[in-house]
């Protein structure tokens, strides 16, 4: 087993005063057959948060913390969960998820996601970038590729939700041709959050290249808007020949919201 080493510190996510829970994912090793996902949940108030339990995913395996039964005001609380690393090189996504119930006694969620690298990965020369408009009921989120390769890259795109936030289909390919860029679109449905939330969301891509798997990661934070205000929200800029599909998708997201 090859060793493991940390390839993305932290990505954190913050929450409206009303309904708070911030979480960071650090990822670390202690073993070479092992990979410590250490997961960081800051309530940021106001009020106690409650029953905070966090799940760590790791390709096809997940586990969970020990649940916390509350904190208050600016608490911190940290996990470190245990996974067992992936047998192949390659660059990997770590999703944790942190369920909790807020102040007001509604369930929410927190997301956040992390890279874990084999020793000697390269770096990915792909990058991403994800764009978000606020949302009431309905919106999309665009996610936009730039291979600056000579060779064609194709994967699939998996996005990274709360449980307050839903698409169909959960995960799409997606292929970025040599020197090019391209914009992936999928279609939100809010399915509980309030407006005045502003809700993590992510996006990984994942593919194959020299033998060795990659992953690619982006994140914007989503806010959620009250019905009338959402399709006053300004297009999402995407690149080349996937403008207009991704104009179609937002048409479609939009049309559901004026209903």
């Amino acid at each position: 087993m090859r060793p493991w080493w940390l390839a993305l510190a932290a990505l954190a996510v913050g929450f409206p005063r009303h309904a708070a829970a911030e979480v960071a994912i650090t990822v670390d090793a202690t073993a070479a057959a092992t990979t410590v996902v250490t997961v960081r949940a800051t309530n940021s108030g106001p009020g106690a948060v409650r029953d905070i339990v966090p799940e760590v995913r790791l390709r096809s395996t997940s586990r969970r913390g020990d649940a916390v039964p509350a904190l208050g005001d600016g608490d911190t609380h940290v996990w470190s969960v245990t996974l067992p690393a992936p047998d192949t090189g390659g660059t990997y996504g770590v999703v944790a998820r942190v369920a909790y119930v807020d102040a007001r006694g509604t369930a929410a969620s927190a997301v956040g996601v992390g890279l874990v690298a084999t020793s000697g990965a390269p770096d990915d020369p792909v990058t991403a970038t994800l764009a978000v408009q606020p949302i009431d009921t309905h919106g999309a989120a665009a996610l936009t590729l730039v291979n600056p390769t000579p060779a064609l890259v194709a994967g699939r795109v998996h996005p990274v939700l709360p449980s307050e936030l839903g698409t169909d289909p959960e995960t799409f390919p997606a292929q970025v041709l040599p020197g090019g860029c391209a914009t992936a679109t999928f279609v939100l449905e809010n399915d509980g959050a309030e407006p005045g939330r502003t809700l993590p969301l992510w996006a990984l891509f994942e593919y194959e290249r020299d033998g060795l798997h990659r992953t690619v990661v982006a994140g914007a934070a989503l806010p959620i808007v009250p019905r009338r205000a959402a399709g006053t929200a300004t297009p999402i800029l995407v690149c080349g020949a996937s403008l207009a599909v991704a104009g179609a998708l937002l048409a479609l997201a939009w049309r559901r919201t004026a209903r």
